[in-house]
């Protein structure tokens, strides 16, 4: 072998059982898999995968025997093999379009029309090819010694029937293209892109070759190597179906871990309305209907399993005076802010029972799951436990510095709220504790940001509150702010002091007022009206932005 041309002899020796490797693991994976799953699919890629590897290694031995071993009548009877296997792929390849595309009824029977038709013609040709081979390929006496040798065999050698065939083959392949670009653009198949790029490399390979029996050898890159272009497109045709089907089991995979995460969820939802536990649970939609409720929700809350689907958790939620809208909208910012990735939410809620003066209080937590069939609202709620520190309370202060939030307003009169059952019954402290959220939400409003009592109803009306209250936080004069309360609780009395950073406002003309205009109050009016009858003594500065309440226990 001559120095110079030991490279090209590599490569023609080695491409060829390299492509017919490759092929062939590819054949076992698909009939593994059509026999795994019995599947139509697989094992018409099976049937096209087992003509290239049939077609590629019948390469190989030409190029093992023609070039090394100088067995030049095998190589000729390998040849012929080689090219009656290829007129197979007229059924092969329609075969799998069949199965592999959406066709409608009517292109259904077309397609198998053809492909019958396809392997009816290669059986032929198979015929043809040893019956009457000057029809198909001539052998004679003639011979060749090495691959290159093969294009000048060809080149004089070529029959009618051979001719026919690669013109049949190459109307086959344009109606495959044909195909699959409709059934991509009608149905999105995206997925059908690689194997578009496989058929395209086996045609490309295709036409070389003949161009190169055509012309006496090949041009363009790699001239100087006379390795069949068409098995290496078959290969590649195959490594694109290959990748398909892990693109499959990829998806497969994804949906079996969607599957695992859905079961995951509904026993977590299963697990949390158990019937056994104390608490009140309910899922619900993401406009708070109820979309199933444990049995101590329904007993609790008086529900009807039939009826949830029309029940709104909204509803349950019990009106202490008229604090139910503003409970309402806290709730709904509260989970609009859950929704956006922030943690379970706590809310202290009184919820009806039977009746609305059957209402209970509740620590009700909510929890945002997303699921692939809708996104759910978890809520549990239960009792409050009796604070065991409650007995051993003589007397409590405190200070706390706070900004300008109406979930921190809620905490704080939580907060403060605490201690209370130690000093007064229940109705005094439902009743201290309402006083102590208005005058709160007066410094807030009114005091730090400056939101004047017309502001707020037409807020209220347009159904954007929330989002002024948030435009008017973010103002440079006002974000800063901040409202402190102190507070001092004993056996005698309560006493807080709120204070907020606000231009304050003429109290005294105010109060003065107060009472006389009861039946048209503002907002503002009506929140300090509601304090004036809870507590004993309230108070105001000079400048209206400092309050002190206090109520005698004894």
């Amino acid at each position: 072998m001559p120095a110079e041309n030991s490279y090209v002899h590599v490569m023609e020796l080695l491409l060829p059982p390299l492509n017919s490797g490759l092929l062939l693991g590819g054949l076992v994976l698909f009939i593994y898999l059509a026999v795994a799953y019995r599947s139509k699919l697989y094992t018409a890629i099976a049937l096209l995968g087992a003509t290239a590897f049939l077609f590629v290694a019948s390469d190989a031995v030409i190029a093992f025997w023609g070039n090394w071993k100088g067995g030049t009548t095998v190589g000729v009877e390998f040849l012929r093999l080689q090219q009656v296997i290829g007129a197979f792929f007229l059924f092969t390849l329609p075969h799998l379009l069949g199965h592999l595309l959406k066709l409608g009824t009517g292109w259904k029977r077309l397609n198998r029309v053809i492909a019958i038709s396809g392997l009816g013609l290669a059986a032929a040709i198979a015929v043809i090819a040893y019956c009457a081979p000057d029809l198909f390929i001539a052998v004679g006496s003639k011979a060749y010694s090495t691959v290159s040798g093969r294009i000048t065999y060809l080149s004089d050698r070529e029959g009618i029937v051979y001719q026919v065939r690669d013109l049949l083959i190459g109307l086959v392949v344009l109606y495959a293209l044909g195909s699959i670009a409709v059934d991509l653009v009608r149905h999105k198949r995206f997925d059908l892109l690689f194997i578009s790029f496989g058929i395209l490399a086996a045609v490309a390979g295709a036409a070389l070759d003949i161009l190169a029996v055509w012309n006496g050898g090949y041009f363009g890159l790699f001239a100087d190597q006379n390795f069949t272009r068409f098995s290496v497109g078959l290969t590649v045709l195959l490594l694109a179906l290959m990748s398909g089907v892990v693109r499959e089991f990829v998806l497969l995979s994804r949906e079996v871990h969607r599957a695992n995460e859905r079961l995951k969820l509904s026993e977590r939802k299963n697990r949390i309305l158990a019937q056994g536990t104390k608490d009140c649970i309910l899922s619900l939609t993401d406009d708070y209907t109820i979309l199933n409720a444990n049995k101590q929700a329904l007993q609790q809350l008086h529900l009807r399993q039939e009826n949830l689907a029309a029940t709104n958790f909204l509803d349950l939620i019990a009106s202490d005076m008229g604090s139910a809208p503003f409970l309402i909208n806290l709730l709904k910012e509260k989970i609009e802010a859950l929704k956006a990735g922030g943690e379970t939410v706590f809310m202290k809620l009184k919820l009806k029972g039977f009746l609305p003066t059957e209402s209970r209080s509740y620590n009700v937590s909510f929890e945002y799951v997303e699921t692939e069939e809708g996104n759910e609202i978890i809520a549990t709620a239960s009792q409050p436990q009796a604070d065991t520190y409650l007995k051993y309370i003589q007397a409590e202060s405190g200070r706390f510095v706070i900004d300008n939030f109406l979930l921190t307003v809620e905490e704080i009169s939580n907060r403060l709220a605490t201690s209370l059952p130690k000093f007064v019954n229940d109705d005094g402290v439902k009743k201290m504790h309402m006083g102590l959220r208005e005058m709160l939400l007066n410094a807030l409003e009114h005091g730090n940001l400056s939101i004047t009592s017309q502001e707020k109803n037409q807020a209220l009306m347009e159904d954007r509150y929330f989002q002024f209250m948030h435009s008017r936080q973010q103002m440079p004069e006002h974000r800063d702010k901040k409202i402190t309360v102190e507070y001092s609780v004993s056996q005698a009395k309560a006493v807080y002091r709120i204070t907020d950073q606000g231009d304050g406002f003429d109290s005294r003309s105010f109060l003065a007022t107060l009472k006389q205009a009861q039946e048209n109050l503002n907002l503002q009016g009506r929140g300090i009206l509601m304090a004036l009858g809870t507590f004993d003594k309230i108070t105001y500065n000079d400048k209206g932005n400092c309050v002190t309440l206090v109520k005698h226990f004894t």
